[in-house]
């Protein structure tokens, strides 16, 4: 007999637990499973490091169950386990040898896998498993699931009508509205959605480049291609892309052509920004933000790590702060204000004043996806 109706597997990271909070805030019986146990402290200590508006609120009015050894018996898994590419940019297997080591147990209550997956591999699991499987992909910016869940239709990729209309329920409980289609259309649904966000930043990387190499402003190139033309008011502004998904999810399409060209352009970027500085050996250079993106903690696929390992190929001697991130290898922000030269990776809301500082004495201050002549 099942426990719990629903258990969020990888429920202690940034998806599973808003997700797991809000199911339990609409009365769902809900537990989590997450190996790891330091997380799984903090969170009985009240300290669990998940930069959420309202989450704290929420934490503390409802009832989770927590287990790192077994995953308890439940109706539903949602599977929230990170996906990842090796070396060559191929997917692991890591999602699938979970649900091999775990079939028993998995078999026995509805699986909806809230992970990004490469094409087909819903079908995969489902054979795995004997059962029917559904993909149902989370589609939130980092620190606003309790914003975008309840306003963001979901989709649910599903085989039949009858796991259709219960996952209806179920998602209907947290968000307005839930739309049907086969396991396929919601993998493609999210993978392109993701690969056509990293190619429209690529455009404007690109675009950045070429007005840089022509000594011409793109922001104001930019400014009046979108000034009162309605086509052109979504062109994003140029800057390092970074973060776990989009890279990713636009390498999974391995017969996108575009895709590759997306990531050179993107990646180019650091490299674009640190050949522009000219001789660095000895130049001391600090890195402003470490995060992917401003305002976040989160550090993986950071290009600002990029910039970093390209200055001290060339001999600078280069210091890092992030108040954010809060690593204490980021954490010199003395050594970034005695810097020659000091390089803005992401513009965290914190860093006007700093900024400002540094100018008025007299540093050299570079913004990613700004002018650098």
């Amino acid at each position: 007999m099942s426990k719990y109706e629903i258990c969020v597997i990888g429920g202690l990271g940034r998806i599973g637990f808003p997700l797991a909070l809000m199911f339990a805030d609409s009365g769902f019986s809900v537990s989590i499973y997450d190996v790891d146990k330091d997380r799984a402290m903090e969170f009985y200590h009240g300290t669990i490091d998940v930069r959420e508006k309202d989450l704290q609120e929420i934490y503390e009015r409802v009832s989770v169950g927590v287990y790192t050894e077994e995953i308890p018996l439940s109706r539903i898994y949602m599977l929230c386990i990170g996906t990842e590419l090796d070396k060559f940019s191929v997917p692991r297997t890591s999602l699938i040898d979970f649900v091999k080591e775990n079939k028993n147990t998995l078999s026995e209550g509805l699986v909806v896998i809230r992970s990004t997956l490469y094409p087909g591999a819903t079908k995969v699991i489902s054979d795995i498993l004997g059962t029917d499987v559904a993909y149902c992909p989370e589609r939130v910016a980092e620190g606003k699931s309790f914003q975008e869940i309840p306003g963001l239709p979901q989709i649910v990729g599903v085989y039949s009508h009858n796991v259709c209309q219960r996952l209806k329920t179920v998602f209907g409980s947290i968000c307005e509205e839930v739309v049907c289609s086969s396991p396929e259309e919601a993998e493609f649904a999210k993978l392109f959605c993701n690969a056509y966000r990293y190619i429209h930043f690529s455009i404007a990387n690109e675009f950045y480049q070429i007005c840089e190499d022509a000594n011409v402003n793109f922001a104001i190139v930019r400014s009046l291609m979108r000034n009162n033309y309605p086509r052109a008011e979504t062109f994003p502004d140029a800057g390092f892309v970074g973060g776990y998904c989009l890279r990713k999810d636009t390498l999974q399409l391995t017969s996108s052509s575009l895709g590759g060209v997306a990531a050179k352009v993107n990646e180019g970027l650091a490299d674009f920004l640190v050949n522009s500085l000219g001789e660095l050996s000895g130049v001391k250079v600090g890195l402003l933000g470490m995060a992917f993106k401003p305002n976040s903690s989160d550090t993986r696929d950071s290009l600002s790590f990029r910039v970093k390992k390209l200055c001290e190929l060339r001999g600078a001697i280069v210091s890092c702060y992030d108040p954010i991130v809060g690593d204490p290898r980021y954490l010199d922000k003395q050594g970034v204000f005695e810097s020659d030269i000091v390089i803005v990776c992401t513009m965290h809301h914190s860093f006007g004043e700093d900024i400002l500082r540094l100018r008025n004495k007299g540093k050299k201050v570079v913004i990613a996806g700004a002018r650098t002549k």
